[in-house]
């Protein structure tokens, strides 16, 4: 519970509190020299009455207040879960990236050592070329969780920086799949250089959404 909401309820009780006080000894100054008892009862009856009202609707506004107090905090707490898996499926996204860049140039090694119609280096080559199809995959994920993010959380940016992500992923495949996949070319030296831009443009991008999906993460304190 948010103090500010405790500190309202705690308020709004004592003034309810102090007012029917103030309220019976005015009744009491009003009656004190009045021999007619039935009249300072039906005083005292009135008084209640009213305050009664008035105390059944302060303890609507504060159970209105804790309500909305306690779905706040449970949607702050869904979200913060939701802003974590995703940053999480991002950080995962970055090292595959890396793990295949890395794998680019070990096969360009190859082709430098060896023949370059060695089967193993074709294997290689095809092998590494079918990687781009499962990252298109996880991208494509990353971009439907994101937006469904964005979509859920009120106050979020309007896309976490996932539209420069897609634009920056999609030239690199469209640039792999039309000239080595469509065409069969052969992997060289501008496959190696635009792959390695590849890894670091791609970083920036997928940095850039997991420090705005920090702002939604609650980190919890272990001592609490």
């Amino acid at each position: 519970m948010k103090k500010s909401v405790l500190g309202r309820a705690i308020c709004i009780t004592g003034f309810l509190v102090s007012l029917l006080l103030i309220f019976i000894f005015i009744t009491f100054c009003l009656h004190w020299h009045d021999s007619n008892t039935k009249a300072l009862i039906d005083s005292l009856s009135t008084v209640s009455g009213i305050f009664g009202g008035v105390a059944t609707l302060a303890a609507a506004i504060i159970a209105t207040s804790l309500y909305n107090n306690w779905v706040d905090e449970h949607n702050t707490t869904i979200n913060s879960s939701k802003a974590l898996s995703i940053f999480i499926l991002v950080e995962n996204f970055n090292l595959k990236i890396s793990d295949y860049s890395n794998s680019a140039c070990n096969v360009n090694k190859l082709n430098k050592s060896f023949n370059e119609t060695h089967k193993s280096i074709y294997d290689e080559e095809i092998s590494l070329l079918r990687d781009i199809l499962g990252l298109k995959k996880i991208r494509n994920d990353i971009i439907v969780e994101v937006r469904a993010f964005t979509n859920l959380v009120e106050k979020s940016p309007k896309d976490l920086g996932v539209e420069e992500f897609r634009e920056c992923f999609d030239n690199y495949f469209n640039f792999v799949t039309e000239d080595y996949i469509e065409n069969g070319k052969k992997m060289d030296e501008n496959f190696i250089s635009k792959t390695k831009e590849f890894k670091e443009q791609i970083a920036k991008e997928l940095s850039n959404i997991q420090s705005k999906l920090k702002d939604f993460i609650i980190i919890k304190n272990s001592k609490s």
